[in-house]
C-alpha cells in the first residue's frame, strides 16, 4: 500500500522506527527516503520492482530485534 501511494502521489517513503533500549527508553531512528524506482514501467511493474527494496529495509530493522517484534504474532493470532 505504501509503495502504491508513493508512486501515485509522488510522496517519499521515509523510514522511521523506534528501538527499545534498556529500561523505559527508546531510540527513534529516521533514515533517508527509500530510493524508489518511479519510471520505466506500469504501476504494477513498478510495485513489483520496488517491493524488494521495502522488504530489505523492513528485514534490516526487524531481524536483529526479533524479540521486540514477537508480540505482533500474538496480536494476529499466529503463534
Amino acid at each position: 500500500v505504501a509503495i502504491g501511494l508513493s508512486l501515485r502521489h509522488g510522496a517519499e517513503i521515509l523510514p522511521v522506527w523506534s528501538e527499545r533500549l534498556p529500561g523505559p527508553r527508546f531510540r527513534v531512528v529516521i533514515e533517508p527516503p527509500l530510493p524508489l524506482l518511479r519510471e520505466g514501467g506500469s504501476e504494477e511493474e513498478l510495485l513489483a520492482a520496488n517491493l524488494p527494496l521495502l522488504d530489505r529495509a523492513l528485514e534490516a530493522w526487524i531481524r536483529p530485534r526479533l524479540d521486540q517484534w514477537y508480540g505482533l504474532f500474538r496480536l494476529r493470532g499466529v503463534g
